[in-house]
């Protein structure tokens, strides 16, 4: 019978990606949930960063907070971790691209990443960035999930 030792980088890196999984789970949940429950006013915000018509703009705001919510529940139950955060990380693109679109162009909207409060500051320079910290986290949560899949334990590679 074969010994198993798991070494500390295996677990380092398992927990790095589990991490970036949970919060990111915790970001999708907060933002998905005010745009479930006032549909309107995302739509609104959709429409204010002036890059789709009206029928994509309708099916961007149904889609969006239910992808949301789906890339959350998936990230803590753990079921298709590699493409969930690979979901995650197309979606930040997204968002980070339309924030930078509006800022750019000086489009004054409610980036309505945690429901689309019209009191709400515009999408700025800040905004860009915490999108991008949302997908360089996806990016992170993928690379520590390969690399603990990659370790091999006692000449063995490591199953996920």
């Amino acid at each position: 019978m074969q010994s198993f030792s798991i070494t500390p980088s295996f677990v380092n890196a398992r927990w790095l990606s589990r991490s970036a999984g949970w919060a990111l789970a915790a970001i999708f949940i907060a933002s998905s949930f005010p745009k479930l429950r006032n549909p309107h006013l995302f739509l609104d915000s959709v429409y204010g960063y002036e890059l789709l018509g009206p029928s994509a703009g309708i099916f961007i705001a149904i889609i969006v907070p239910w992808l949301e919510l789906v890339i959350a529940a998936n990230l803590l139950i753990g079921i298709f971790v590699e493409g969930t955060l690979l979901a995650a990380f197309i979606l930040a693109v997204i968002f980070t691209f339309a924030n930078t679109w509006a800022v750019v162009r000086g489009i004054k909207v409610s980036c309505g990443c945690f429901g689309a409060d019209p009191s709400m500051t515009s999408v700025s320079w800040t905004t860009v960035v915490i999108s991008a910290a949302v997908g360089l986290a996806a990016v992170a949560g993928l690379f520590f999930r390969f690399s603990a899949d990659s370790i091999h334990v006692s000449g063995e590679p490591v199953l996920a």
